[in-house]
């Protein structure tokens, strides 16, 4: 068996912490895209958050979207190209926390796009909760000896680990 990187997936240094799901999750984006044809009509859609800079790792059309508003974004552009594929890639704190609205109100419309929902407890920026994560769990994140601190712009925070040029 040879293990080749797939053809719609970038070779670019990650920026996602080690044993992060996301790298996993694009390979596997990457390779259904290739397997089914669909490059050139499929969109992608990463908001705020880890998944910020997804459209770094796909060779493929991607957009931004605000934190929280990648299904409205996805629906705005699916409504006007229906023609194409598209997809959100979201994190737990923006799906189901600050995009709780865009979520209920796309699956309620039973729009024709795909959400891909990445639980990582977001726990980036400090030790913190969406509502997907059960009570006292984001503490066993930062027990690391990996864990570091870093300094940007005067304020401080904490992320588990940190990998970088």
């Amino acid at each position: 068996m040879n293990f080749t990187r797939p053809k719609y997936l970038r070779d670019r240094p990650t920026h996602y912490c080690p044993g992060c799901g996301h790298g996993v999750v694009h390979r596997v984006i990457a390779e259904v895209v290739e397997e089914l044809g669909i490059r050139g009509k499929t969109v992608g859609i990463a908001p705020v958050g880890c998944a910020v800079l997804a459209y770094d790792y796909w060779d493929f059309d991607c957009s931004e979207a605000a934190h929280g508003r990648a299904l409205a974004v996805a629906t705005g552009i699916k409504r006007s190209r229906p023609d194409l594929a598209v997809f959100s890639y979201q994190g737990d704190g923006d799906l189901v926390a600050i995009g709780t609205a865009e979520t209920i109100h796309a699956a309620n419309r039973g729009e024709n796009l795909t959400c891909i929902f990445i639980n990582n407890a977001y726990n980036y920026h400090k030790p913190q909760r969406s509502n997907k994560v059960k009570k006292g769990s984001e503490k066993s994140f930062l027990k690391s000896d990996r864990q570091k601190r870093f300094f940007f712009g005067g304020s401080s925070f904490s992320v588990p680990y940190r990998v970088g040029a």
